[in-house]
């Protein structure tokens, strides 16, 4: 059952030199590591909206990529996971948030407010009711395949509810 423009670092695209260094950081981002990143989350998004620096895709990418500072391999079993996270929390509007402890931080998105895991670390509750959120739910939200709790109730999300949402199979 469903119930019911924050800027980031952006120093390095893809296009851009070989060797680039983090502000206030000692961690080199690699275009490779770029690349890699992209290739395992296209499978997920429109790459479309990854041309647009603006838009939620790119601030996602963006902050896996340069500013998160877990800096999960590209071949983490839970990048996809962290991407749509952090691509929910791009898609609203920030500073709406109640309570939005942990998001975007160095923790693992296990440990961000209103997100439960199962014990293998897998994504099986988004528990974020009555927390003053506003914008919209990302078409991407369908790719959290384990979910099984989905509570945005009491929020003041725009737009429709994704056709995606059907992709979660598992919801009670």
């Amino acid at each position: 059952n469903i119930t019911g423009g924050n800027d980031t670092n952006m120093l390095l695209r893809p296009e851009e030199p070989e060797i680039t260094q983090r502000i206030n950081d000692d961690k080199i981002p690699t275009p490779t590591r770029y690349q890699s990143i992209l290739n395992r989350i296209s499978s997920i998004i429109d790459g479309q909206l990854l041309d647009e620096p603006n838009s939620p895709q790119s601030h996602a990418l963006e902050w896996i990529v340069y500013d998160d500072d877990m800096q999960l391999d590209p071949k983490s079993d839970n990048l996809k996971q962290r991407y749509i996270l952090s691509l929910f929390y791009f898609y609203t509007d920030t500073n709406s948030w109640s309570d939005d402890d942990g998001w975007i931080g160095d923790e693992s998105e296990c440990k961000w407010k209103g997100v439960t895991c199962n014990q293998v670390g897998v994504v099986s509750e988004l528990r974020l009711g009555k927390n003053g959120i506003s914008g919209e739910i990302p078409d991407e939200i369908g790719e959290l395949q384990s979910l099984e709790r989905l509570d945005l109730w009491k929020n003041a999300f725009t737009g429709p509810i994704p056709d995606t949402i059907g992709k979660l199979i598992f919801l009670k």
